[in-house]
């Protein structure tokens, strides 16, 4: 007798060698992962408060940029998916000239980044709120060409690359002439990708995307992809390159 099992959404069927794996999630689990993914983040949020991501101390020995100089005029950045606030309160330490907007799509991300002691410390330098730039068009609180920089640490990966060109226009729109714009993300061959690619493929929404188990998505860029990304939508690239490892 031939028994025939439906896959399930986690991909836990096919997980335990129950059903056969195919190339790809079917593409009806993909398009909810993509559509629900500020809810996915928000239960990530919920399960691991502020305790799973590390301050990005490492950001002023990789973007001088974002360090002060003597005299320096106040600069104003707009941080890309702001998280529970691992980039912006060690940068509001460090440099007393930057002032943040700062935004994430996760609701309960942004509630934890408020409720943190420092951010009424630094409350007439940064105001976090909820924004999904990959969908929304800009809110009012976003001036256009207004910004010095715009930060964006391991965020675009976490963006299905569709909606990649919608983001990137609007950071552009938000720039004043002769802005940076200072990314840290996952590259191609990441060794977080490797382990992906050594499970059975339930995980693979296409090449180098892919959804881990808590229903987060993760994109592994080739460099050649993000430089296009960026040039196409306005960019010059001054520079990218591959971080082996931090020290």
């Amino acid at each position: 007798m031939t028994y025939i099992i439906k896959d399930d959404p986690m991909g836990y069927a096919r997980m335990y060698g129950y059903v056969e794996s195919s190339s790809n999630v079917p593409s009806f689990y993909k398009e909810k992962y993509e559509a629900d993914a500020n809810k996915y983040w928000d239960k990530f949020y919920k399960n691991n408060s502020t305790h799973f991501f590390k301050d990005r101390h490492w950001l002023e020995r990789e973007f001088h940029e974002l360090v002060a100089s003597p005299g320096e005029e106040m600069k104003k950045v707009l941080e890309v998916g702001c998280g529970v606030g691992n980039t912006t309160f060690p940068l509001l330490q460090r440099n007393q000239h930057l002032s943040f907007s700062s935004f994430d799509f996760s609701k309960v991300a942004v509630d934890h980044l408020k409720a943190n002691p420092m951010y009424e410390t630094y409350s007439e330098r940064c105001n976090a709120y909820v924004y999904d730039i990959a969908k929304d068009e800009l809110p009012d609180n976003i001036p256009l060409h207004s910004f010095d920089f715009a930060v964006i640490i391991f965020v675009l990966s976490a963006i299905s690359p569709d909606n990649m060109d919608n983001a990137v226009k609007r950071i552009h729109r938000c720039l004043k002439q002769g802005a940076f714009v200072l990314i840290r993300d996952y590259a191609e061959n990441d060794m977080a990708q490797q382990r992906f690619e050594a499970k059975p493929k339930s995980s693979r929404l296409d090449d180098n995307y892919m959804v881990r188990g808590d229903g987060t998505l993760s994109f592994y860029f080739p460099l050649t992809f993000l430089d296009s990304l960026f040039t196409k939508n306005g960019f010059k690239v001054i520079e990218s390159k591959i971080v082996e490892k931090d020290a």
